[in-house]
Formats: C-alpha cells, structure tokens, sequence
C-alpha cells in the first residue's frame, strides 16, 4: 500500500499547486478585471476534496494525522503498539468502512441521478463522488497496512518493520 500511496500523492502535490494558481487567477479576474467566473467556485471546491480525500492516506502512512498521544507517554514500546492495533481494530476500520459503504450508496445514488452540484454552471457531482468512494476505500486499506506494520513491529519488538 506505501508504494500505491506515493504514486498517488505525487498528484495531489501538483494538484495543490494547480490550486493555488487557481486561486489566483480568480482573485485576479474578480478584483482586478471585475469579471468572476461562473465555474471558479464549484471547480475549486472539488479539486480541493479530491486532494484532500486523496492525500489523507498518504498522510497516514507518513503517520502525519494528529492524535492524542497523553496517555501512551508512559507507556513501554509494546504496550504502544498493543493500543495501536486496538485502536486500528476496534474504532479506525469499522468506521471507516462504514463510511465507504456510505459514501458508495451516495455514489451510487448519484450516477443514477446524473446529480448536479445546483449551482449555475451545475457540474456534475457523482464522478467526484466516485473518487471520494475511492479515496475512502483507500484509506481503510491503508489502515489496515498500517495495522500489519504494527502488529510486525510488536513481534519483532522493533519499528524497523521493513525487514520483515
């Protein structure tokens, strides 16, 4: 799963970058030229959940999300990873699985609707909706990958679960 998150990720670094520019050049057009455009909004808001949603599992592999790490300060390497893969077991996967059958069932709903986001320029919605059931489902198996790591580093009593 780490070397599919790289490979995603490298994108969603230039995405950013596209979402910048983006920014910029909308500012530009409404305050210097008084002429917004009518796509700029709906466009940018679905790059970013993309990035976003698509990047969050990266994220977790570089083990970048915040947690509230006070009440392992004390405890001994083992006992870390024993929560760790608790944690992994009891609350991360079920919940997010929970949210990628959620998500699919909105997908699903969507293409048969050929949803549209509302707005004026009305993009459609469910090929966004796909990717974000993608991103979802992502991020459940790499959690589970980074169950395995732990559960490899409590066996051999060390992270350098590579060697494995």
């Amino acid at each position: 799963m780490d070397y599919i998150q790289t490979k995603v990720a490298i994108p969603m670094k230039w995405g950013l970058v596209a979402f910048m520019l983006l920014i910029c050049f909308e500012v530009v057009l409404r305050y210097v030229f008084n002429a917004p455009t009518v796509w700029g909004l709906d466009f940018r808001q679905e790059l970013y959940a993309v990035i976003i949603m698509l990047g969050s599992a990266y994220t977790l592999m570089l083990k970048g999300h915040v947690i509230v790490d006070t009440f392992l300060l004390g405890m001994s390497f083992k006992t870390r990873l024993i929560n760790n893969i608790f944690c992994w077991i009891v609350f991360y996967t079920p919940t997010m699985a929970v949210l990628t059958w959620t998500m699919y069932n909105l997908t699903v709903s969507s293409w048969r609707l050929l949803e549209g986001s509302g707005s004026i320029w009305n993009p459609p919605v469910y090929p966004l909706k796909t990717i974000l059931t993608i991103a979802y489902a992502n991020m459940v198996l790499q959690g589970i990958a980074e169950m395995f790591k732990d559960i490899v580093s409590y066996a051999k009593g060390s992270e350098d679960w590579k060697k494995a």
